[in-house]
């Protein structure tokens, strides 16, 4: 390493609020800082009939949301004898975005740009992916030896000096591999997809006119199709509104649109209402369903034959509204769905809600911060708890003093990650403890 590169290292760790070489304030489950009133735990429900056999499964986490599908579902994750392993950035001012994890890093991105850091909370590297003139980030995916980030101008103006682009990442030291031009005159990007040798990236011109999804080839970085939708936007940086599965790609904006993932030509479009978010509404493909929440215009939940666009069924689990919240990206939990929802009129319920798959109906609800869920077949991540699938009990939580973030987990082995006011690394045992007890 370079005299020139240490200290640029070093800046960018100051600026993160890590010391120079240190990324951790613990190591690992066996060693994690227990901080005050974290963690309490009960035990986790093993008494479930719930089952994954449809639903895509994720041993990494190389995009928001697990996979492609958007299923928001890990192989495992932890269970008992939970602890934060690290936390980066607890005493700065950044805001860390919802982290992706791929051969053993870890991909998340700040204002100044995406930083990369080892599982155990080593910094590994950060790149100004943009330049000086870009501040807007998409969250990173990974394919392969490539990580892929979105950046968008700060100033309309700033298109003709350097524009919005894809940009192509080494995984090992984020030395660029090349960009793809994004126009359009897109206000933001949101978090890429990548599946089958593609990475789309969708754009929203403002918060209230439409946007476009861009499917551009990994090999070549060559665009290979782009598809406009009308009506109201996403106005999220942190969402992922691209889910692909078996040779299509769904996107929500004022409608739920199926497209063809190699021509972009367009299958159908649901008779939904508008699912414009102010947060993330992504769709969820399991098998011949899509699952989606309408958000901030009506707080209605729809599951979506992938077929013909036909609704199988919808559900307002707190009557209608108008103007009432917005919900989540979902997560696969069993034979549930589950999402986050945040209101913003009074009346409604902030927390998760789990529906069951097949007729919609509400098998549970648990009030709290709204967090995008992540989950594995029995436990539901959000954030600061883990809550047990089949009935929405807590199987660990932390108090409300430990510093976690909101933004969408990501869970590999025996970590969960979050990104928002820190990035924060909770581990702990894959089995539950009176397994360990008993062998």
């Amino acid at each position: 390493m370079s005299d020139q590169d240490d200290t640029t290292r070093r800046t960018v760790l100051k600026s993160l609020g890590v010391a120079a070489g240190v990324g951790a304030i613990g190591a690992g489950h066996a060693g994690a800082r227990m901080l005050d009133g974290a963690p309490k735990s009960t035990d986790v429900s093993t008494e479930s009939s719930l089952a994954l056999d449809d639903v895509a499964v994720s041993e990494e986490w190389p995009q928001v949301q697990g996979n492609a599908a958007k299923t928001g579902v890990a192989s495992s994750g932890p269970r008992s004898n939970v602890g934060v392993a690290w936390q980066l950035g607890v005493d700065d001012d950044q805001t860390y975005g919802d982290p992706v994890v791929a051969n053993g890093a870890v991909y998340v991105t700040v204002e100044e740009g995406l930083v990369s850091l080892t599982t155990e909370g080593e910094f590994r590297w950060f790149v100004d992916a943009a330049g000086d003139e870009e501040f807007r980030y998409s969250a990173p995916a990974v394919d392969g030896d490539t990580v892929y980030v979105a950046a968008k101008a700060a100033e309309t103006d700033c298109n003709e000096k350097t524009g919005s682009a894809l940009v192509a990442l080494d995984v090992e030291d984020g030395t660029e591999q090349g960009r793809t031009p994004l126009d359009d005159g897109n206000d933001s990007y949101q978090s890429l997809t990548v599946d089958d040798g593609m990475v789309y990236a969708f754009g929203t011109e403002t918060m209230t006119d439409g946007g476009t999804l861009l499917a551009v080839d990994t090999a070549s970085g060559e665009e290979q199709w782009r598809f406009g939708v009308d009506g109201s936007g996403i106005a999220s940086l942190n969402s992922s509104p691209a889910a692909v599965s078996d040779g299509a790609v769904y996107i929500a904006s004022d409608r739920l649109y199926a497209l063809d993932a190699e021509t972009g030509e367009e299958q159908w479009v649901a008779e939904t209402s508008a699912l414009k978010s102010m947060q993330e509404a992504t769709p969820t493909v399991v098998g011949d369903t899509v699952y989606v929440g309408a958000g901030r215009y009506e707080d209605t939940v729809y599951a979506v034959d992938t077929e013909d666009g036909s609704i199988r069924w919808e559900n307002q689990p707190d009557g209608p509204g108008y103007g009432v919240g917005y919900w989540t990206s979902a997560a696969v939990a069993g034979d549930y769905v589950v999402f986050g929802f945040q209101p913003v009129e009074e009346g409604r319920t902030r927390g998760h809600y789990a529906f069951d798959r097949e007729d919609g109906s509400v098998a549970w609800n648990v009030t709290g911060t709204v967090v995008a869920p992540a989950a594995t077949e029995d436990l539901v991540y959000t954030g600061r708890k883990a809550l047990n699938a089949a009935d929405g009990s807590v199987a660990w939580e932390f108090g409300d003093d430990v510093p976690f973030g909101t933004t969408a987990p990501a869970v590999v082995d025996d970590t969960v990650y979050v990104g928002g006011a820190s990035l924060t690394a909770i581990t702990g045992d894959t089995e539950d403890a009176e397994a360990d007890e008993t062998a």
